[in-house]
């Protein structure tokens, strides 16, 4: 029969009685957003401010160590512009499209820490992690090659779309999206300000083949976003 030394045994009770004691935090996480895009098809891009506010829940495993899952509701605001052609309006789509993007967001977060909340007042961190977006709404304001803007949304239907005199192919805005976050701040107590850089890894409009239907196009949307984080209770 295999004996476990008394001594051993106390060495792993110490050991994981930090870990036992770590509380869970659950905060309240509010932003302001400022997002943009990156594609071939952009000749001009604006980026435009957002917000973002949601709940998070740090689940400590070690003083210096956590997982952090989060519940965001995020908008993206940009605008993009193609360069100019003299093809058919069908075959190059819209001058520009401004889009007003409202996303669910669920980060899947490692945190480092510098210290613990109960020990150490200030606390630099920095996190990283895959985050999964599930689009909740979408307005566009599209601008004809002859300057006529019109207002839509991301609905796609069969069939060409016209929009003042111009017709051409309705675009296809991803519903759900896939990216990686990473962000670094630090923890004053009840207390967090940061700042984090996401990046999707899907396409913000699906191409259509040799036709274009957005300047975004191909193209993958970026967000830049400054946090405040409050302790709202330890679970």
């Amino acid at each position: 029969m295999l004996r476990i030394p008394v001594s051993l045994i106390g060495l792993i009770c110490l050991a994981a009685a930090p870990v036992l004691a770590q509380r869970r935090e659950l905060t309240l996480l509010a932003a302001g957003t400022l997002s943009g895009a990156s594609g071939n098809y952009l000749s001009t891009v604006e980026k435009r401010p957002g917000f973002a506010a949601g709940l998070s829940l740090r689940i400590p495993r070690a003083p210096h160590f956590s997982f952090e899952t989060q519940v965001l509701v995020v908008q993206h605001r940009l605008f993009g512009q193609r360069a100019a052609s003299t093809n058919p309006p069908l075959q190059t789509g819209p001058l520009a499209d401004a889009a007003n993007l409202l996303y669910l967001e669920i980060p899947i977060l490692v945190r480092i820490q510098q210290g613990y909340s109960t020990v150490r007042p200030v606390r630099p961190y920095f996190v990283l992690g895959p985050y999964l977006g599930v689009r909740l709404d979408c307005r566009r304001e599209v601008t004809e090659s002859n300057g006529t803007r019109h207002s839509t949304d991301c609905t796609v239907t069969p069939g060409n779309f016209t929009a003042g005199s111009e017709t051409y192919l309705p675009a296809v805005y991803q519903e759900v999206d896939v990216g990686l976050l990473g962000g670094v701040g630090v923890e004053l107590r009840q207390f967090a300000i940061g700042a984090r850089f996401e990046r999707s890894f899907r396409n913000l409009v699906e191409p259509s083949g040799l036709v274009h239907t957005s300047p975004f196009d191909s193209s993958r949307l970026w967000t830049a976003l400054v946090t405040v984080e409050y302790m709202i209770r330890v679970l």
